[in-house]
C-alpha cells in the first residue's frame, strides 16, 4: 500500500470513529498527522503552517507564563498547557497528506454522515422506546440517552451537540450548496434533517443557536427564496417537534433569559464571577486553568443558592473564561487565530469555482464555525477535543481537497 492509499485510508478511518469514540478517533489522528509529517519529509518542503497556528501557538504560550505568575515559580507541569494543541492537529496535518483523489475524500464524509445518521436513528429508537442495545455496555463512558438527553457515545451532551452542529453543518452545505445529482443532494437533505434531529435530542439550547446561526448562512447562499422558504420549513419543523416532546419545548422556551431555568441563571452568576475575576486581573488574569480553585472566592451566587459542578469547570462562555484566566492579552491572542483562520478560509472560498466540491467544503467550515462561535457565547467550548476534532477535521478536508487529482 503505497502513501497516497494510507491517506486515503487515515481518512476513511478517522471519519467512521470520530462519532463512535474519542479514543479511537485520537489513535486515528496521530497515525493521520504521522503520515502527513512523512510526505512532508519525503518532498523535502518546508513547514508551511497557516498564520492562525502561530497565534494558537502564542496563546498557549502566554497561558503556560499566566499559570507560572499566578503560583510565582515554574514546574514542569506547566508546560501540559500546551496539551491543547493535539486537538488542532487535524487542521494543521491533513493538508499534507499526499494528495487524495476527491472520490476518496468523498467517500470519507460519506462514511462520517453514514456512522452518525445511524446513531441518530438508534439513538431516537431508544430515546422514545427506552430499549437498550447490547453494545452499549462495550463502552466506558457513553450511552445513547440518559435522562432525556442524547449522548451518542459521547462522554457529555453538550460535546455530542457540538459534534452533530459541525456535521449538520457538513451534510446541509453539500444538500444545498454542490452541483451534484439529485439523488446525492437528497442524500445528504435527508441525513442533514436527522443530524439535526440529534442536536435537539441532546437539550443543548447553546447549540440549538449555534445551529440557527449556521443555517441562516447556509440558506444565504441561496437567494432570499431558498431562505425563506427553508426557513420556514425549518421552524415549522422544531414547532412541531417541541408539541410532540415537552423536553424539547421547555429548552427551546428557556432560551428566554425572561423564562430562564437554573441553569440558565447560575450561567448568569458564573459571567458575573468571570467579570469580576476580569476587573482585578486584566492584563495576566487570575492564571490559566485556575477558574475553579478561584471561583468560590469570586462566586457572585446568592448564599441560598448551591453552586451547580459544571460552573465550577468553566465560566460557561469562552471568551469570558479565557479573559478571566489569561487575561486581555489571552483573549487578543485567542481572537487573533479565530480571525486569521475565518480569513484563510475565506480565500480559499474566493478562489474556488462556485458550487464546486471544495466551495462546498469551504462554506461547511465556515458555517461549522459561526455555530460553534455562536454556542461558546454559553459554553467553553474553545478547546473541547469532541468539537475541535471534528471542525478541523472538516476545515483540513478543505484544505486538502484545494489539492485534488483525478483518478
Amino acid at each position: 500500500m503505497n502513501l497516497g492509499s494510507l491517506s486515503a485510508f487515515s481518512l476513511l478511518l478517522y471519519a467512521t470513529v470520530l462519532p463512535i469514540s474519542l479514543s479511537a478517533t485520537n489513535f486515528v489522528l496521530g497515525f493521520l498527522s504521522s503520515l502527513g509529517i512523512i510526505n512532508l519529509i519525503l518532498k523535502r518542503a518546508p513547514f508551511e503552517f497557516p498564520i492562525s497556528f502561530y497565534f494558537l501557538l502564542l496563546f498557549f504560550t502566554w497561558a503556560m507564563f499566566t499559570q507560572v505568575i499566578s503560583q510565582g515559580f515554574f514546574e514542569i507541569n506547566h508546560l501540559k498547557a500546551y496539551g491543547k494543541i493535539w486537538n488542532f492537529f487535524p487542521l494543521l496535518f491533513t493538508p499534507f497528506l499526499k494528495e487524495v483523489p476527491e472520490d476518496k475524500i468523498k467517500l470519507a464524509i460519506k462514511t462520517l454522515i453514514l456512522v452518525a445518521t445511524l446513531l441518530t436513528l438508534l439513538g431516537a429508537f431508544q430515546y422514545w422506546n427506552e430499549i437498550h442495545f447490547f453494545f452499549e455496555g462495550w463502552f466506558k463512558k457513553g450511552v445513547f440517552v440518559h435522562e432525556k438527553r442524547f449522548y451518542g457515545f459521547q462522554s457529555y451532551p453538550l460535546h455530542t451537540a457540538g459534534l452533530y452542529t459541525i456535521l449538520f453543518c457538513l451534510a446541509s452545505n453539500l444538500a444545498f450548496n454542490l452541483n451534484a445529482a439529485k439523488s446525492e443532494r437528497i442524500f445528504w437533505g435527508i441525513s442533514s434533517i436527522l443530524i439535526a434531529l440529534a442536536v435537539l435530542l441532546t437539550g443543548s439550547r447553546s447549540y440549538y443557536l449555534g445551529m440557527s446561526a449556521s443555517l441562516l448562512f447556509i440558506f444565504s447562499f441561496r437567494g432570499w427564496k431558498w431562505s425563506t422558504t427553508f426557513l420556514l420549513a425549518a421552524i415549522l419543523g422544531v414547532t412541531l417537534l417541541a408539541k410532540w416532546e415537552p423536553y424539547i419545548q421547555d429548552r427551546v422556551l428557556t432560551i428566554n433569559p425572561h423564562h430562564t431555568d437554573e441553569s440558565g441563571t447560575q450561567r448568569i452568576y458564573a459571567w458575573k464571577s468571570a467579570w469580576a475575576m476580569i476587573q482585578d486581573h486584566p492584563i495576566k488574569g487570575v492564571g490559566y486553568r485556575k477558574w475553579g480553585e478561584n471561583l468560590l472566592h469570586y462566586s457572585q451566587l446568592p448564599s441560598n443558592m448551591e453552586l451547580d459542578p459544571a460552573i465550577k469547570g468553566h465560566a460557561h462562555n469562552s471568551f469570558l473564561n479565557i479573559t478571566a484566566e489569561t487575561g486581555i492579552i489571552g483573549l487578543g491572542l485567542i481572537l487573533g487565530f479565530w480571525f486569521c483562520f475565518i480569513k484563510e478560509e475565506l480565500n480559499l472560498l474566493k478562489n474556488r469555482a462556485k458550487f464546486s466540491f471544495s466551495y462546498a467544503l469551504s462554506l461547511s467550515t465556515l458555517a461549522a464555525t459561526l455555530a460553534v462561535l455562536v454556542a461558546s457565547l454559553f459554553e467553553h467550548n474553545t478547546f473541547t477535543a469532541t468539537v475541535c476534532l471534528s471542525l478541523f477535521f472538516i476545515s483540513g478536508l478543505s484544505r486538502l481537497s484545494g489539492k485534488i487529482v483525478t483518478q
